[in-house]
């Protein structure tokens, strides 16, 4: 994901410091998720969609357009995107879960 971060940001022709800016991040914060070194908050992936119309599902997996066609804050793809993200960052802050070797699950 921190290789299409700066895919973006070069995209549009941005410095580092303008893409903190356009995010709400810190200079530094942004600079450790754009080498990788800092797991991305939901926030960042919802900040790029509102902002720049880039699509949250590209960002994590590379599948489909990088940026989004104009649409209607109240259209389904929208909707559905923010549906996407809420759901992100729901499973984001569920405890981690593990099974062990006789199906036992631990947090």
């Amino acid at each position: 994901m921190h290789k299409r971060l700066k895919i973006i940001r070069k995209h549009f022709s941005l410095s580092q410091t303008a893409m903190s800016e356009l995010t709400g991040t810190s200079l530094r914060a942004y600079q450790n998720y754009e080498r990788g070194e800092r797991e991305f908050p939901v926030d960042l992936l919802r900040a790029l969609y509102e902002s720049l119309k880039v699509d949250p599902v590209w960002v994590m997996t590379g599948a489909g357009p990088m940026i989004l066609e104009n649409k209607s804050s109240g259209s389904k793809e929208s909707q559905l995107l923010d549906r996407v993200i809420a759901a992100v960052a729901e499973y984001k802050s569920m405890p981690k879960r593990t099974v062990t070797s006789h199906g036992e699950k631990h947090g």
